[in-house]
C-alpha cells in the first residue's frame, strides 16, 4: 500500500499477505481492513498498533493537512522503484508456483 506523510515523505507499507499455507497473518488482515477504513473515510489517518492489541488501530487527523504530496512521477512510479524486477505477473511464475507447494522445473 503507497503512503505519505504530511511532510511529503512516502513509501510503500508491504502488507503481507497469504503464506506458505494459505494462512494469512492477523496483523495483515487488521492493516487491510483499516486501510480500506480510510479509503472510505478519506482524509489523513495514522496506523499504529495499540499496545496489548492484536491488530492496527486506526486514527484521524485533528485538523485538515492539505492535499498529500506525492511523487511527481505517481504511485506507479513508487510501486516500480519499490520492486524493480521483483513483479510477478502471471500465476504460472515459478516463484508463485513454489510458494504454493508445486514442483518447480
Amino acid at each position: 500500500m503507497a503512503w505519505v506523510d504530511p511532510d511529503g515523505n512516502y513509501g510503500i507499507w508491504p502488507i503481507l499477505q497469504e503464506n506458505s499455507t494459505g494462512d494469512i497473518n492477523e496483523f495483515s488482515i487488521s492493516a487491510m481492513k483499516k486501510v480500506d477504513m480510510a479509503i472510505a473515510g478519506g482524509g489523513w489517518y495514522c496506523f499504529r498498533v495499540a499496545k496489548g492489541q492484536r491488530g492496527y488501530g486506526l486514527w484521524a487527523a485533528d485538523s485538515d493537512l492539505g492535499i498529500p504530496k506525492w511523487p511527481p512521477e505517481g504511485i506507479e512510479f513508487l510501486i516500480q522503484k519499490a520492486f524493480e524486477d521483483r513483479i510477478i505477473t502471471t500465476p504460472d511464475h515459478p516463484l508463485f508456483k513454489a510458494l504454493r507447494g508445486k514442483p518447480v522445473p
